[in-house]
């Protein structure tokens, strides 16, 4: 999480989503802030939700802010995890293992785990990661800070460039997994072959309460 106390800003950043290169331009041009980084009662600092940087300001203050995030498809976004991380011999693997387990690393967790809560946001922009220069750049203009965002400042997110990484069954359990975020974020989740049922790829459907 990253604070402008003068302009009563606050970017919640959610892993892989650009939030260093976020973070960069802030700190270069902020005066008055505080740059939550680091780890502290294993609590990770720089990913606070929402509701946990409560904890870390003065009352009322997260209320009055304006917060900000960016988020990313959901697929593309736990291949670039998986690909900086390498939790499993391939990503076929690690896919199916993150559904049997249902417990997701820090930087694997859904995105509205960080920004939505009771069944409303929390933050008053969405930015998204694909249109990433194009949307910084107004952010930052709104807010009085200078301008000098690149568009090659984040990887390429081609489409192209991270679905050839999935196949059916991948693509069935992402569609499960990160159900919520395709509902809340507004990102178009993909169909298997025919849509067919999960089960037939040898995953059990999930179940309520389980």
């Amino acid at each position: 999480m990253f604070v402008d106390f003068a302009r009563r800003l606050m970017f919640v950043h959610i892993p892989k989503t650009a939030g260093r290169t976020v973070r960069a331009h802030l700190l270069r041009h902020s005066e008055s802030f505080a740059n939550f980084w680091g780890e502290t009662a294993g609590i990770d600092l720089a990913h606070l939700s929402v509701r946990e940087s409560e904890a870390y300001l003065s009352p009322g203050f997260v209320d009055r802010a304006t917060k900000f995030c960016f988020v990313r498809n959901p697929y593309d976004r736990l291949y670039s995890a998986f690909k900086e991380r390498q939790y499993a011999p391939s990503f076929p693997r690690f896919v199916r293992d993150l559904y049997s387990r249902r417990e997701f690393p820090l930087h694997c967790r859904p995105q509205h785990t960080f920004i939505h809560e009771a069944g409303r946001l929390r933050v008053e922009r969405i930015l998204r990661y694909e249109d990433f220069a194009t949307e910084f750049r107004q952010l930052l203009l709104e807010f009085g800070f200078p301008v000098d965002v690149e568009a090659g400042s984040i990887s390429d997110c081609h489409e192209s460039s991270y679905m050839r990484h999935y196949d059916a069954p991948s693509i069935q359990a992402v569609n499960q997994l990160f159900a919520d975020d395709f509902t809340i974020l507004g990102y178009q989740p993909m169909w298997s072959p025919a849509s067919r049922p999960i089960s037939d790829f040898g995953l059990a459907p999930f179940r309520d309460g389980v």
